[in-house]
């Protein structure tokens, strides 16, 4: 290059002037002080503004930022959906227990690429603040995360209603109030939405009054698809079992057409990608108003439902399945690495495939029966009627253990409930396939027949061993990340997300109009 060309190449103050490309450098940081002493910063990054606001002092003012305190609220606005993050760290101080407690996130307004987008943000990941009652109210009280505009992945620690606050100074632990968490999450302009916790545990106990039950309560409901829900652990008080419906204490996950009952987007009912609870799951609900690909549970289950109104691929115990109930319309696989008790399987059509490497107790197995699986769903309720037989039942079923006390029946009515008498009946087409590695005792159950466990017009029943499934258990490998690359790239279900640094071509406009219509079929 000439010495001319080179004089040409540079400004004024002797700098050479390169063309940038398009850079997003937005970021906002904000930092506070938890009340036993834990220093915790969030950082925004991307298009947007944040604000946090602790817990009011004796003089009904919010304590300020940096002085020991309980966060109320958390307020994120002006995001845009394919750049904006909220992250969150926490350092631990001595005598902390590292955990970060807030009453409330909401997300508003927005900054929309385009006119018919979503406004929400692309990433959530404050895995040490945890949703909790920061407040010194006695009546009951709710936290809440609010992304009417929707969030792809949502990661923060969960809510335990075990612990208080504030070193036990404040609620829930130890209240005589129905305490809740509920996470409502809209539909996000780009994959679907993921979520990922430590854990939820809830807490119920009697009352004041005779018959009276305290339901503290967690509430997970996304418009739209969920691609997948994960946990640690999922608590509740097995001698109260809930009834794995909103309203009934313990901890739902639902994918839903509208909020809490106020209809926003009815016309939307997502599916359900992937359920998985790595350790303990004690009442604890899934709902989808279509289906639920995959539900693994790794271990010890106590008060499961489970409702899908379409149908569930896969159902997965890696330690048994134990007092679980499901309602679904057709399912291809449920398997238990142990055995079953206590639980309730009911399938409109088909259920494909049923193992287990252990005994059946005191459960009963149905294809082929009627249900109201949409009211169900829409009234979190199950209708108070008898369950008829229906057509088009078959299970295919291979037991590793013994049969006492339980029943699989497919398109079989019995009468007044008694699978073995003479009026009972089985309907056209109904088919079993069995084989069982141990005994049958039934002489509960069908006292008449108390060697028979199989009821349907074509039973076909064989002993033989059985070889037990490889349902993950504890400890089970996380089925999805969220992390950051070497790079800073943000990296959800596998996928990658380009970093704060440099926006691809196809995120650039003009071509993000065509884009989204792309990836996302509702708009």
């Amino acid at each position: 290059m000439s010495r001319k060309a080179k004089r040409q190449g540079r400004n004024a103050s002797g700098i050479e002037v390169n063309a940038l490309e398009d850079r997003l450098v937005l970021a906002q940081v904000i930092q506070g002080v938890d009340i036993d002493g834990d220093q915790w910063f969030l950082r925004l990054v991307g298009p947007g503004q944040i604000r946090v606001i602790n817990q009011p002092d004796g003089t009904g003012q919010p304590v300020p930022l940096g002085t020991p305190a309980l966060i109320q609220s958390i307020e994120i606005a002006g995001t845009a959906p394919l750049t904006s993050r909220l992250v969150g760290e926490v350092k631990q101080a001595p005598g902390g227990d590292g955990r970060v407690f807030f009453q409330q996130m909401n997300q508003f307004g927005g900054n929309s690429l385009v006119d018919d987008s979503n406004n929400g943000l692309y990433g959530i990941d404050i895995p040490d603040f945890w949703l909790g009652i920061t407040t010194t109210a006695t009546t009951a009280q709710t936290a809440s995360i609010t992304i009417d505009d929707g969030v792809n992945t949502l990661r923060f620690g969960g809510a335990d209603f075990t612990v208080s606050p504030g070193g036990g100074l404040l609620a829930p632990a130890s209240n005589s109030v129905s305490d809740s968490v509920v996470v409502q999450l809209g539909i996000p302009s780009y994959l679907g939405t993921s979520v990922f916790v430590d854990k939820f545990v809830t807490d119920t106990k009697a009352g004041s009054t005779a018959g009276s039950l305290i339901r503290d309560s967690v509430l997970v409901e996304v418009i739209g698809r969920i691609n997948a829900f994960q946990a640690n652990e999922i608590g509740g008080t097995a001698a109260q079992p809930s009834t794995g419906f909103v309203g009934g204490g313990g901890t739902v996950v639902k994918s839903s057409g509208e909020f809490l009952g106020e209809a926003i987007q009815t016309a939307i009912v997502g599916a359900i990608g992937q359920v998985m609870v790595k350790g303990n799951a004690t009442n604890f609900g899934v709902q989808s108003g279509t289906s639920i690909r995959r539900l693994n549970i790794g271990g010890e289950t106590r008060g499961i439902f489970a409702l899908a109104e379409d149908g569930i691929r896969y159902a997965q115990f890696g330690l048994g399945m134990d007092d679980v109930t499901i309602h679904t319309h057709t399912m291809s696989r449920l398997e238990a690495n142990r055995g079953a008790i206590g639980s309730e399987v009911k399938v409109t059509r088909q259920l494909g495939y049923f193992r287990t490497g252990g005994d059946v107790v005191d459960s009963i197995i149905l294809s082929g029966v009627q249900q109201d699986l949409q009211t169900e769903f829409r009234q979190q309720s199950v209708p108070n009627t008898d369950t008829l037989a229906d057509i088009g039942g078959a299970i295919h079923a291979l037991i590793g253990g013994s049969i006492v006390d339980s029943i699989f029946a497919a398109s079989f009515e019995p009468f007044n409930g008694e699978y073995d008498s003479a009026y009972a009946l089985p309907l056209t087409a109904g088919k079993i396939q069995a084989k069982v590695t141990g005994t049958i005792d039934n002489s509960g159950v069908t006292p008449f027949q108390p060697t028979k466990a199989f009821y349907a017009q074509n039973v076909e029943q064989s002993r033989g061993p059985v070889t037990p499934p490889a349902a993950p258990s504890t400890p089970a490998s996380s089925p999805a990340k969220f992390t950051r690359t070497p790079s800073g790239n943000f990296v959800v279900l596998g996928r990658p997300f380009p970093s704060n640094k440099k926006i691809p071509a196809k995120f650039a406009l003009p071509n993000v109009t065509r884009f989204l219509r792309e990836t996302n079929p509702i708009l």
